[in-house]
């Protein structure tokens, strides 16, 4: 699963992932629309259930700060 997000200067993704050993990590991503800045943090789970809990809170605080959701982003 995978989001992604846009402000006039800003974009944020995030994706839902599981790795070799089953761990499911969130991977966090976000960069400048008019610059090379940027970042990426990954956050480890041990069940999907917390990381989607954690995926529907980043999306919720993404809207409150004025991002915009990039249409047909979403994959399941």
């Amino acid at each position: 699963m995978r989001l992604e997000y846009r402000s006039e200067r800003r974009g944020y993704s995030v994706s839902l992932e599981r790795d070799l050993f089953g761990t499911w990590l969130l991977v966090r991503c976000w960069y400048s629309l008019n610059s090379r800045r940027g970042g990426l943090l990954r956050l480890p789970f041990e069940d999907e259930a917390s990381a989607l809990a954690e995926m529907n809170r980043i999306d919720a605080r993404r809207l409150r700060r004025g991002y915009r959701r990039v249409q047909g982003k979403a994959k399941a």
